[in-house]
């Protein structure tokens, strides 16, 4: 697939993987320097982090919901140039052009008009990803007081979804299955939680 960026070129958007030398994992990877060249074969060394940039921690909810979220058990190969992999082809290659659009790196269009469309529809699909990601739950800000002294039997799916976007201390986690089975009286008080991003 070509873009702007490389349309005279021999090739469109380079599709890559990262093989672990000792152990023989392999992983879909994405390029987060645009323009800069990684050679085929080479080895490198690399760490893992928690990065603090927001167009970085940008880049990889886009890396998250564009890819590896449907895909990620997939490792790309010379299979995804097949024609019933089309989608999935897709994916990786508009991940890797909205994380470079991102990181500031390249602002580049797709030459064929149904790829631009695509493209389009994929960025305005992960932006709302987002946005749904982001929102604050109803309560946040507020302090609640949480009182289970009967079995629960069922959890309403809104509460669940309002609870899952609160960053909850370890103390306080619990797994959604165990909350049916309590029958104990517990008092859980959250005061003052409010929405994290890591």
């Amino acid at each position: 697939m070509k873009t702007t960026d490389n349309a005279n070129g021999t090739t469109g958007v380079l599709i890559r993987r990262l093989n672990n030398l000792n152990t023989g994992e392999r992983r879909t990877v994405f390029c987060a320097e645009h323009g800069i060249d990684f050679k085929t074969g080479a080895s490198y060394n690399g760490v893992y982090y928690t990065p603090t940039n927001s167009n970085i921690r940008k880049a990889c909810k886009v890396a998250y919901l564009g890819w590896y979220k449907n895909n990620g058990g997939y490792t790309v190969d010379g299979g995804i140039l097949a024609s019933d992999m089309k989608w999935v082809k897709w994916d990786y290659v508009f991940t890797q052009q909205y994380i470079w659009e991102i990181l500031g790196q390249s602002n580049a269009t797709f030459v064929k008009s149904d790829e631009q469309q695509g493209y389009i529809d994929f960025k305005n699909r992960i932006n709302n990803e987002i946005a749904d990601i982001e929102k604050r739950p109803s309560f946040n800000g507020s302090t609640i007081t949480i009182v289970v002294k009967a079995e629960v039997t069922e959890v309403p799916a809104v509460q669940v979804a309002e609870v899952q976007a609160v960053k909850v201390p370890k103390v306080l986690r619990t797994k959604r299955k165990s909350l049916r089975k309590r029958t104990e009286d517990t008092i859980i008080e959250m005061a003052d939680w409010g929405y994290a991003d890591d």
